[in-house]
């Protein structure tokens, strides 16, 4: 029994000297087994003995609780105090440290000159997406890599240009469906393509053939990477830049291994030609689509004959439109059919402009069908 008390003993100073955190709850359960133990004893005749020590222990617990409380408190702000004093010193350093990488990477940035490469993001273990910008005269044009696998091979490739106004997250999930079939495929922003983009300009500075430029820069640069299977290069966009891939074909010829379009916006001459009787009838500003363009827009393809321009190209052509489009009727892909040498048109029930969902991934399967069966002749 004196061994057990003993070790009570031990354990109830122990506990106050190192944790005074818990101190209250802990005296209460130490000082409640103290007299267990000493109620069992009374059987041993203690008497007398245990009322006394019985009423020291009272005193202690008061004590204690009177003391502790005032200590733990101050324990609890010198520890905030130092936990403060050491976040502020981490974020401090952080900051500093993020100043200077920001710094490192700011100049690295400024000595590229011609093209961008940062290192590639695995996704699924099937495909990787590097960032790959290039140059078109002083201006800079931001895109990203879509290559299969590891991407250490060379693939057939295809060039995507986004919608008027948008940027390269619009084709984005086209990018992935055909890297994740063993095809590598750029997208990229437009200059001045649009009001969220990566790449210089603004849209007061865009045309179509501004982004005719941009996608014959790309493709020049592209032949030059050593991803890419020169033979099996392909031109690519959706709306406008379906009406932008086409022209550029038309302008590449043999270059390009074919020509896929979804819901090709062949109807933006008319459109100009139908909102302005003639180019002096342009003003300097002018709204689209809720957004401010300049007068170079439309000034630019007020005379474009689309049909006799785009049905140079001589290649194969895949165009998917939606049969319920009602920005750009499906009767303008059906024309451009007639007048390629080669071309196929799939209509999808019931879509509309711009793919989603179901009408995306059946658009998407459909391109990549049309370039595996490329490669196999």
């Amino acid at each position: 029994m004196a061994f057990k008390k003993s070790i009570d003993l031990k354990l109830f100073v122990f506990i106050i000297y190192f944790d005074c955190y818990n101190i209250i709850m802990v005296l209460y359960i130490v000082h409640g087994k103290f007299f267990v133990i000493f109620d069992g004893a009374k059987k041993f005749k203690i008497g007398d003995e245990y009322m006394k020590i019985k009423k020291i222990m009272a005193y202690v617990l008061l004590s204690t609780m009177i003391f502790a409380l005032p200590a733990c408190s101050n324990k609890e702000n010198t520890s905030n105090a130092t936990s403060t004093k050491t976040t502020e010193s981490e974020t401090t350093q952080l900051s500093e440290e993020s100043k200077e990488s920001s710094q490192t990477e700011s100049a690295k940035a400024e000595s590229e000159t011609e093209q961008k490469n940062t290192q590639g993001k695995e996704t699924d273990g099937k495909y990787i997406m590097k960032e790959l910008s290039f140059k078109r005269d002083d201006f800079n044009i931001y895109g990203q890599i879509y290559l299969p696998g590891d991407g250490t091979g060379t693939y057939p490739t295809v060039i995507i240009g986004h919608e008027f106004g948008a940027n390269h997250n619009s084709v984005a999930k086209y990018a992935e469906m055909f890297s994740k079939s063993g095809i590598a495929a750029y997208i990229f922003d437009f200059y001045g393509g649009g009001n969220s983009i990566k790449s210089d300009g603004t849209m007061l500075d865009m045309s179509v053939f501004t982004e005719v430029d941009d996608m014959n820069a790309i493709l020049d640069r592209i032949k030059e990477q050593d991803f890419a299977d020169q033979k099996n290069i392909f031109l690519m966009g959706a709306s406008q830049g379906g009406l932008v891939a086409a022209i550029t074909a038309s302008e590449r010829g043999t270059e390009i291994g074919g020509l896929v379009m979804f819901y090709p916006a062949l109807s933006i001459p008319d459109d100009g030609r139908a909102r302005f009787k003639s180019i002096d009838e342009i003003p300097d500003k002018v709204s689209a689509l809720g957004v401010t363009i300049s007068k170079k827009y439309y000034e630019d393809i007020f005379n474009l004959d689309v049909y006799n321009t785009i049905n140079k190209y001589t290649g194969d052509v895949l165009i998917v439109h939606g049969d319920s489009d009602g920005l750009v009727p499906v009767s303008f892909s059906e024309r451009a059919v007639e007048v390629y040498s080669s071309a196929k048109l799939i209509k999808i029930p019931k879509a509309n402009h711009g793919f989603n969902g179901e009408d995306a991934k059946q658009a998407g399967q459909e391109a990549i069908k049309f370039i595996t069966d490329h490669l196999k002749k």
